[in-house]
């Protein structure tokens, strides 16, 4: 047997999946009397920064202001290929935080199909101001006519003042208590004895 470099074209698909295979039937080498085998070349997706893929649709995250949110907006997306998209919100649609939007035919090619391509879906996540701290008591009553009425409600006689509300990290949820003792099937036990 003799070891010497040989170069191998491989054509792939646009549009493969993760785990697609591309077959170079006998180019593999064979020994002594044995035929040459197949060299199988399997594609692996890397992940992206931006996009993330399911078979042919494509998913990225969008954010905008409150203002954006509110009023429109138009705004570059960069696509895979390098095209920059022109992104558009129309006025008075307003993009609900974690609202969805498609553009038909902006996904991946269909394997088969390069002509044909799936969908691209933006997840919208907006923005809001830390505080309205820079608005004049006016501008907070005028924004206030501006926007939806609030609901009313009518504090009963023995509703009690709540302590005051502060920023919290979901994350320490059910975190008050772990690790005491009786763990929380306590009540299961009682209600066996």
């Amino acid at each position: 047997i003799v070891l010497e470099p040989k170069i191998l074209e491989a054509a792939f698909e646009r549009g493969m999946k993760d785990g697609g295979r591309v077959v170079l039937a006998g180019e593999a080498e064979g020994l002594g009397n044995t035929a040459p085998g197949d060299i199988i070349i399997q594609v692996r997706e890397l992940k992206h920064p931006t996009f993330v893929r399911r078979n042919a649709d494509l998913l990225c995250e969008m954010k905008v202001s409150l203002t954006e949110a509110l009023t429109g907006f138009e705004r570059p997306l960069r696509h895979l290929d390098g095209r920059q998209l022109w992104v558009k919100g129309k006025g008075g649609q307003v993009t609900r935080p974690g609202s969805v939007w498609i553009l038909e035919g902006e996904g991946m090619p269909l394997q088969g199909e390069p002509l044909s391509h799936g969908r691209l879906f933006i997840k919208f996540s907006v923005e809001f101001p830390v505080s309205l701290g820079k608005m004049s008591k006016e501008e907070v009553e005028k924004l206030k006519e501006v926007l939806p009425k609030a609901p009313v409600f009518v504090k009963g006689e023995k509703a009690e003042e709540a302590p005051v509300l502060k920023a919290g990290d979901p994350r320490s949820f059910g975190t008050v208590g772990a690790g005491r003792g009786g763990g929380g099937r306590a009540w299961e036990e009682e209600e066996e004895e």
